[in-house]
């Protein structure tokens, strides 16, 4: 028997991004990029389990998002760390109150980490590294580099041969004791990723069978290839446009959880479409000043500059009223206040 679980790290919280939102919240085709990548794990293998490693503080907007969105994928939530590093530690030990400390039974079991933030990892890309994990204990996805690269030391540099280099991708797959052994060591700045926390344990060193082709696509989202997919979507006519009813109101720049609440509370908005059908029910141009010779009886609004020439108190009581005199050098009318006198004579001051 074989049991397989994905842990989807999300940690980032976007601010290299230059976004109020953290990375992996940030929508694309209508879905934050982080619901992509869990039905992209869902559609490889429905029978996986899948445990999303977020930080606290993001729990419950992850939460009202798949209210609000419908996330579908059956998923679990465990609590991320300061690091990666802690985060997938921390994802682990969610995982050994189900599996046991050490899966001292017949089920042997595997487990893939991945970033939450790359959601277009290949169906067949999956499936060779766990088929390559079964055979010599961990996989890890690569590709060729592209870029040309040198390596710098001291006050000089020199090219090096990229052929003899590979980028590597997620998810690393390993078995699950030899990946929680290895996560209980301190953590080092040097472990860049999972495979580098393996090897620091000297629990195994990765063949280069074990370096499986990966594909293009599968890189770490950054805002500029986001927006690159939301241009594409754009211009092919399905990105949100087509789910403005679907489309929270969070999401706006400036808006977020907090307020979206109370546009939710107070005017009833709670999606894109909502607010952009939300019209006010009077308008008033605030753009002309009016002379006191042109006033009519039928302006309902109207601005004008000038002076008052003096107040006078009329009534009493109830019926006790603050007049203005009031002149722009076109002619004279009367202000009438019924309500705050003393705070008008207050703050008025006669020239």
């Amino acid at each position: 028997m074989m049991k397989r679980y994905v842990l989807i790290v999300a940690g980032g919280r976007g601010l290299r991004m230059g976004s109020d939102l953290p990375k992996q919240f940030i929508p694309m085709e209508g879905k934050p990029v982080l619901m992509h990548t869990l039905e992209a794990f869902h559609r490889w293998d429905a029978s996986a389990g899948l445990i999303l490693v977020l930080p606290e503080d993001h729990q419950p907007y992850w939460k009202m998002l798949c209210r609000e969105i419908g996330c579908k994928v059956p998923h679990r939530i465990a609590n991320g760390g300061e690091t990666r590093f802690h985060s997938v530690r921390n994802g682990l030990h969610f995982l050994s109150d189900e599996i046991g400390n050490l899966s001292g039974g017949d089920e042997k079991t595997w487990v893939a980490v991945h970033d939450g933030v790359r959601p277009f990892v290949a169906p067949e890309v999956i499936d060779r590294c766990f088929a390559e994990a079964e055979v010599s204990g961990a996989a890890i996805p690569v590709v060729p580099v592209v870029d040309s690269l040198r390596e710098f030391s001291g006050g000089s540099s020199r090219p090096v041969d990229r052929s003899r280099y590979q980028a590597v991708q997620t998810p690393q797959v390993f078995d699950y004791d030899l990946l929680l052994k290895a996560y209980e060591q301190p953590y080092s700045e040097l472990f860049t990723d999972d495979a580098s926390v393996v090897e620091g344990f000297g629990g195994i060193r990765l063949r280069t069978s074990s370096g499986i082709p990966g594909n293009n696509g599968n890189n770490k989202l950054r805002l500029r290839s986001i927006c690159w997919w939301q241009r594409r979507c754009l211009q092919n006519k399905y990105l949100y446009m087509l789910d403005l009813d679907k489309r929270s109101i969070m999401y706006l720049p400036g808006v977020g959880p907090k307020k979206a609440e109370i546009l939710q509370k107070e005017a009833g908005i709670s999606s894109y479409e909502d607010m952009l059908f939300y019209f006010p029910y009077k308008y008033i141009d605030r753009s002309r000043f009016y002379k006191v010779a042109e006033v009519t009886g039928d302006m309902p609004y109207i601005q004008m500059k000038g002076r008052i020439l003096f107040f006078d108190t009329v009534g009493e009581g109830r019926t006790r009223r603050l007049i203005g005199k009031f002149t722009d050098g076109t002619g004279t009318i009367d202000l009438v206040w019924f309500k705050g006198i003393n705070y008008v004579l207050d703050k008025i001051r006669l020239a």
